[in-house]
């Protein structure tokens, strides 16, 4: 035991340095706005699935 998933910590500036703006991230969140709202309003959970989240004692 004893081993990490976690990534070499060399790594993570190359990982950050490659992600997106904030500007573009705040970008592509307006642009889905409307498929989220929709996915929102169509969901469908199965009522089977409902109660078995119900019974794990969650908030």
């Amino acid at each position: 035991m004893g081993d990490t998933l976690a990534p070499a910590s060399d790594t993570l500036g190359v990982v950050f340095e490659g992600g997106q703006s904030w500007e573009a991230f705040q970008a592509g969140v307006d642009a889905r706005e409307e498929l989220w709202e929709r996915n929102w309003a169509e969901a469908d959970v199965a009522p089977e699935l409902v109660e078995r989240a119900r019974a794990t004692g969650g908030p």
